[in-house]
């Protein structure tokens, strides 16, 4: 079994995310064409920043969240939406743990290449002149302070399933990080449908097993890469969670194609030979029931789903059973690991 060169990642980090407009990091000087460039870059930061707050309150001061609020927003945000993946900066040689959740991964996708926002509680160029209730909108249903819609990179038709306690406990742990001045640039060629905005109840799940790994798998946003989308980005209906979206590998990862696998319970293309202990074991561990290991973007899951609580993976997984079976075939992966001699493909 190989892994992704990601161990370190994958203990602090785990792809989720919350708006959609960010940068790489600033390149080096390399003469005054650069110099010119990189000026230009930082400024279109600072602008988009700048345009994602106007309008926007100073945030008002509150009283200190209560421990137990606290740790529920920070096991959202690292562990079940795992929020960093997408919103930490990666350098050729994995991610910039300097910049933990300032922004600027950038990844090619459907429509485009996407580039994720600086959440920290930076004013200038994150979130920290946000209100809460902006920030919670921001989130559920994908709309900056602006009034201006995100694009569905951002997984607010997944996220608008949240609670309002479960936001409100989303909010006061962001509120406890660090602020990163870190201008992102905002998406300028993304070609993506955007959805309709959508309305969240703020219902907390219903007392029941499969209710609540409903709730987990949409907080999760396991639809976002395993629900075919067509060239436009919009969900195909009736394939919920049925795989064969394509990912490339990112360079330093290693070389070929990754698909999504189907996660419905169809018995020969999909979960339906797994049995709940496999499942569990390929959430948390990120291995397959062949004891082969699970690559491409779910590696920057492992590090925060295998801190899934036992009765989280429990749920979702009694939840992933009810999921109406769909006959998707995907294609097999390609990916090789960098350095390590070709292997068969895999199952998807």
């Amino acid at each position: 079994m190989y892994r992704l060169p990601l161990t370190l990642f994958a203990v602090t980090l785990g792809l989720g995310a919350l708006a959609c407009g960010g940068s790489a990091d600033p390149k080096p000087d390399s003469g005054k064409a650069d110099a010119k460039a990189d000026a230009k870059a930082e400024k279109a930061g600072a602008d988009a920043a700048a345009e994602g707050t106007k309008g926007a309150e100073a945030a008002p001061a509150a009283k200190p969240a209560d421990p137990d609020t606290l740790a529920r927003g920070r096991y959202l945000a690292e562990v079940v939406m795992n929020c960093r993946a997408c919103h930490t900066p990666l350098t050729g040689q994995g991610p910039d743990l300097e910049k933990q959740y300032a922004g600027g991964l950038e990844y090619p996708d459907v429509g485009g290449t996407w580039r994720s926002p600086n959440i920290t509680q930076d004013k200038k160029t994150g979130i920290g002149g946000w209100t809460d209730q902006q920030i919670i909108d921001g989130i559920r249903k994908g709309v900056r302070p602006t009034g201006e819609q995100m694009y569905p990179v951002m997984p607010y038709e997944y996220f608008s399933a949240a609670s309002d306690d479960d936001m409100q406990a989303l909010v006061a742990y962001l509120r406890t990080i660090e602020p990163i001045e870190h201008a992102v640039p905002g998406n300028t060629d993304l070609k993506l449908t955007k959805p309709a905005i959508p309305e969240p109840s703020g219902d907390p799940p219903l007392p029941d097993p499969v209710a609540e790994g409903q709730y987990l798998v949409s907080l999760a946003h396991c639809g976002q890469c395993h629900t075919p989308r067509d060239d436009s980005g919009k969900a195909v209906e009736g394939k919920l969670l049925a795989g064969g979206r394509p990912y490339a590998a990112l360079p330093f990862q290693g070389e070929g194609m990754v698909w999504s696998a189907n996660l419905t319970p169809h018995e020969g293309t999909g979960i339906g030979k797994y049995s709940d202990d496999e499942l569990m074991t390929a959430i948390v561990d990120l291995d397959k029931r062949d004891g082969s290991a699970i690559v491409g973007p779910m590696t920057f899951y492992v590090g925060a789903w295998s801190q899934l609580k036992h009765k989280d993976a429990k749920a979702i997984v009694a939840y992933l059973r009810t999921v109406p079976g769909v006959e998707n075939e995907v294609e097999k992966t390609t990916w090789k690991p960098t350095g390590a001699e070709a292997a068969e493909p895999a199952e998807g």
